[in-house]
């Protein structure tokens, strides 16, 4: 019988509001090639986090609820206001908004820094710097900003929470390369 690690009840439904345990263990933080150094092991214990990032369409029923506001910044305004980007990750949003939306979401909280960092790269030892290798040239893998099929249109994500499968982590989270900007719950700190 396979148990959940994070000792909880996953959330499954809806399908952009999936969340993964990331297990107990150590992972590799840091790399000398991008100047985040040290470079070290650190272990973190089990979490979870979302698959995919927040969609247009969940952070709406935030604001719709009170909870939230409509995002701050005038690209990520014109998305949220823009019906066809419903199934868009959010953008825009403050620190503050991100927070308030998590609290709203089920009393959770941003990931710290080490837990997000975990969640992209996998467990020790993981060598490649993206979960697809070492580049990010490949414009059918990564959107990115020499993409221009793929391109942020008026500072939107131009792809569906669900439209870059092969971007998914070790352990299955997608997005976190490609899909926009992230907030975490504290600043990186080297001596985590």
């Amino acid at each position: 019988v396979c148990e959940d690690a994070c000792g909880g009840t996953p959330r499954t439904s809806p399908s952009d509001a999936v969340d993964i345990c990331i297990p107990a263990g150590p992972f590799m933080r840091g790399r000398d090639t991008t100047g985040h150094r040290p470079v070290r092991e650190i272990t973190l214990s089990a979490f979870y986090i979302d698959r995919y990032p927040v969609t247009v369409r969940r952070y709406a029923e935030c604001v719709a609820s009170g909870s939230c506001t409509p995002p701050a910044h005038p690209d990520g305004r014109d998305a949220f206001l823009d019906p066809s980007w419903t199934n868009h990750p959010v953008n825009g949003v403050s620190w503050d908004q991100a927070s308030a939306f998590c609290a709203w979401d089920g009393a959770r909280r941003l990931p710290s820094e080490a837990e997000w960092e975990k969640a992209a790269r996998g467990p020790s030892p993981r060598g490649p710097r993206f979960p697809w290798g070492d580049t990010a040239d490949d414009c059918s893998i990564l959107q990115s900003r020499s993409c221009a099929a793929a391109r942020m249109t008026e500072g939107r994500v131009a792809r569906e929470y669900d439209g870059l499968p092969l971007t998914a982590s070790f352990y299955g989270v997608e997005m976190m390369e490609g899909g926009g900007f992230e907030w975490t719950l504290d600043l990186l700190d080297w001596d985590y």
